[in-house]
């Protein structure tokens, strides 16, 4: 590299394994029939998976918890202070 060139990015091909071309296929047998890959089979949800909700729906449920817990609490708060002033008022 010439000192000039320090600091600028090098341009041309990749060098390693990206520059490769692949492996020519196998000799072998070209008139064999070909089958086709088997696919992976999905696994069943088991018990054990519906225990534990996923982190998101975990998220979720607790974020709905957290709300209906604040809304029992504002209602109870705003009913006492209701009750308070109807009570001032009356004596």
């Amino acid at each position: 590299m010439v000192m000039a060139d320090r600091g600028k990015p090098r341009q041309g091909k990749r060098q390693g394994q990206a520059a490769t071309r692949p492996d020519p296929p196998s000799p072998g047998n070209a008139m064999a029939a070909k089958t086709t890959p088997q696919k992976a089979k999905r696994k069943s949800a088991s018990k054990a998976s519906k225990a534990n909700p996923t982190p998101a729906a975990a998220s979720a449920l607790s974020m709905v918890a957290q709300n209906l817990i604040n809304m029992v609490v504002v209602s109870a708060v705003s009913g006492t202070v209701l009750l308070g002033l109807l009570a001032a008022k009356h004596f």
